[in-house]
């Protein structure tokens, strides 16, 4: 099947990779004020760099829901 003159693989994979493109920013923002104002955080700079591979495909799943 051919979504918008491309394959499907090369369709979810160009949106999968907008996705991190567009959560990346947000999530070194939020590492960055960690370190910023010295929080005692320990790790969760780990956690918010795997929620920004994980989320796109939970959400892609959940969509199929609606």
């Amino acid at each position: 099947m051919v979504v918008s003159g491309v394959t499907m693989p090369s369709y979810w994979l160009s949106h999968y990779v907008k996705d991190i493109v567009l959560q990346f920013f947000p999530s070194i923002f939020a590492i960055f004020l960690i370190f910023v104002y010295d929080m005692e955080l320990p790790s969760v700079w780990i956690l918010i760099v795997i929620n920004i591979f994980a989320n796109p495909p939970f959400l892609y799943a959940m969509s199929f829901i609606f």
